[in-house]
């Protein structure tokens, strides 16, 4: 039994940013986050490349990862690529939900025992400049649908 754990429930950052925004300024945020993704998933392929050498722990991702294309048509996209985006841009850590033990269910982070998505560390690792700039230019353009809140 994992006590000392403290669990988390992580934070929508989309619905928080853009909850209020109108459904067509969402959807062209969705569109802004969808060639964001491209761009991180072609970066993705270049650091696998490295990956495979150095690090072939950090190989592979799960079903749900948001780097897996096919994980654009969930419901929770918006959320997932925004918060990845926002992990680039402050450089802060993009957790597995996939592999979590008590994501299935409960949508709960163990705050002291998060596992890293391997997409995330592997392009942060071998392509974190390209990819914090590809994050400012995608969170620049959608400011300019939906300016920050002052």
């Amino acid at each position: 039994m994992r006590s000392t754990s403290k669990f988390v429930r992580p934070i929508n950052r989309f619905e928080q940013d853009f909850g209020k925004a109108s459904q067509d300024d969402q959807r062209q945020i969705i569109s802004i986050l969808q060639r964001f993704m491209v761009e991180i998933r072609g970066l993705l392929a270049m650091a696998l490349q490295r990956t495979k050498l150095i690090t072939p722990a950090m190989e592979g991702q799960c079903h749900t990862c948001a780097f897996n294309p096919a994980t654009d048509t969930f419901a929770g996209f918006p959320a997932t690529a925004y918060g990845l985006l926002w992990s680039f841009i402050h450089d802060k850590d993009f957790c597995c939900y996939g592999d979590n033990p008590d994501w299935k269910d409960q949508h709960l982070i163990d705050e002291e025992n998060p596992l890293l998505c391997r997409g995330f560390g592997s392009v942060r690792l071998y392509c974190g400049t390209r990819a914090t700039f590809v994050a400012h230019r995608a969170l620049r353009n959608i400011r300019n649908i939906v300016p920050e809140k002052s």
